[in-house]
């Protein structure tokens, strides 16, 4: 391997302003759609539309991992600089997603006309519509299912910008889409599938055309290559082990709370579990823009800066979060009264247990895209989810054999298995690559504690010194920005990574003067 990939740490900088100014257009977008929408369709409506959307969604266990397997091979061929085998596994990844979506597309609609003949709750007139809905979000989901191996030509070349345009369009006609069903006269949840079907096939167009205009990969013809395509799919059934931990975790949770302690535990950690979506939206920006940087520089053979930027990316991470997190920590009841009003009992403590659990796992978040830009996925799968799935029967034996043990327990349980999991990782990565274990704890576990820690005793300091004071909130969210960025800079930031940010600031404040 000659021509080593070098990453760009500007471009990494930009890519990830770019994500955060789509998100933030998109989050307001959505907030206005979702009111207008939910205003024209009616509750009822509504809820037939979320409830048909979210069986097709969970087809999405299928489909994940084969996409992430895709985007890895994209990003890995870019990488080693090989034309000629990046075209053939592009157009071995169209093909294998025309091939996935026929068969998503026959399950979908027996299992849906199943489901909502025999199994779901509605008013009996509302069949007729709910059954178009049902072939509208299948064909809509297909479409992204075919949208994937542009979208991830797109994201592997770095070009976010052309990333944050698209999805700009597709806000824009959503915005149209809740204009129209709000002066329809005709059937609006069926006119609102047909629109949204609309939507996602202008998407899949404006990709399409991008992408063949721009890369010549993209240039399609029917190649189906075997090899390729076992490759991908070793990587895909791994990874579908993990989907399907993920899954049952989540949901197995769910049922425990539920069975043991009823529907409000359930409405706590819904609640808590939305706040904790929202925020990893914000870091999963940097580390879109981060992953196609550590696979092309291990399909380049550029180890030792692939682990820098393991190192770096699970580092920087968590600092990102924090700027959330403490606030959110400190303040979650003053948070969740704003927001709720009337906040069901354990929210605050699931949202601050909820915190903590996310910012320990994303602390190794960085090495499962080491591990996936490898291609051996064998031993940390079986490994990472025989653990990670420990979860529900060690709450199982707590809930039902320790007596007056709370709902929050099985957040303890989380951290602690995040905790082993840490140790679990890196230890199995370290077989692969040079990655040590103590390097790991002293170049990212040791600073997150350190900062987190720190800023949180800071914070809770001003917490108590403000009192009932009406502008306590925004005053710690100011403080625990400004503690938080001397802290990294004196203890999170290595001697280079110091010196690359006062030639960012130097220059950006030279340009500005010229201007």
């Amino acid at each position: 391997m000659n021509n080593k990939f070098v990453p760009d740490n500007k471009r990494l900088a930009q890519n990830t302003l770019i994500l955060y100014v789509r998100m933030a257009f998109l989050m307001t977008i959505s907030l206005y759609t979702s009111r207008v929408i939910l205003s024209s369709l009616g509750v009822e409506d509504f809820g037939i539309y979320n409830v048909v959307g979210g069986f097709v969604g969970m087809l999405s266990i299928l489909t994940n991992s084969l996409s992430v397997s895709i985007s890895r091979f994209i990003t890995f061929y870019i990488g080693k600089d090989d034309r000629a085998l990046l075209h053939k596994i592009f157009c071995t990844s169209v093909n294998v997603q025309v091939i996935l979506s026929v068969v998503v597309l026959a399950l979908g609609e027996l299992a849906g006309y199943y489901f909502l003949r025999y199994k779901m709750n509605m008013p009996v007139a509302r069949y007729d519509a709910a059954v178009w809905t049902l072939h509208c979000c299948l064909l809509s989901f297909v479409i992204g299912l075919l949208n994937v191996p542009y979208n991830s030509c797109i994201i592997a070349h770095e070009r976010m910008k052309a990333f944050a345009y698209v999805s700009i369009v597709e806000a824009v006609c959503k915005l149209i889409v809740a204009y129209l069903i709000s002066v329809s006269v005709m059937d609006r949840l069926k006119f609102y599938a047909v629109l949204m079907l609309v939507v996602a096939l202008v998407v899949r167009l404006i990709y399409g055309i991008y992408c063949h205009m721009n890369f010549n990969e993209c240039k399609y013809n029917f190649i189906f290559d075997k090899a390729s395509f076992r490759q991908m799919l070793n990587i895909a059934g791994w990874n579908v082990i993990g989907q399907t931990s993920y899954v049952l975790n989540t949901q197995g949770v769910n049922l425990l709370m539920n069975f043991f302690f009823g529907v409000v535990v359930n409405a706590a950690r819904g609640i808590a579990t939305q706040v904790e979506m929202a925020v990893m939206q914000f870091v999963n920006n940097f580390t879109t823009s981060l992953n196609p940087q550590i696979t092309k520089s291990y399909a380049s053979g550029n180890i030792n800066k692939m682990i820098e930027l393991v190192y770096g990316g699970a580092k920087f991470s968590c600092f990102m979060l924090l700027y959330f997190l403490v606030p959110l920590f400190v303040e979650a009841d003053t948070v969740l009264t704003l927001w709720l009003v009337e906040v069901p009992d354990h929210t605050v403590v699931f949202l601050r247990l909820t915190l903590m659990a996310t910012l320990v796992n994303l602390s190794v978040n960085t090495l499962f895209m080491a591990v996936v830009a490898t291609g051996s996925m064998k031993n940390y799968s079986i490994w990472v989810n025989v653990i990670g799935i420990l979860v529900i029967p060690v709450s199982w034996l707590l809930f039902n054999h320790v007596e007056n043990c709370p709902p929050e327990m099985v957040y303890y349980v989380f951290i602690c298995i995040y905790v082993v999991l840490i140790f679990v990782k890196t230890k199995v990565l370290s077989s692969q690559l040079p990655l040590k274990l103590c390097v790991y704890l002293e170049k990212v576990i040791c600073p997150i504690i350190l900062i987190g820690v720190v800023s949180t005793v800071v914070s809770c300091m001003a917490q108590k010194a403000f009192g009932a004071c009406v502008l306590r909130l925004p005053c710690i969210v100011l403080l625990n920005t400004m503690v938080l960025s001397l802290l990294i800079w004196f203890f999170g930031l290595e001697a280079k990574e110091k010196d690359a940010l006062k030639r960012f600031v130097n220059k950006k404040f030279l340009a500005w003067k010229k201007n």
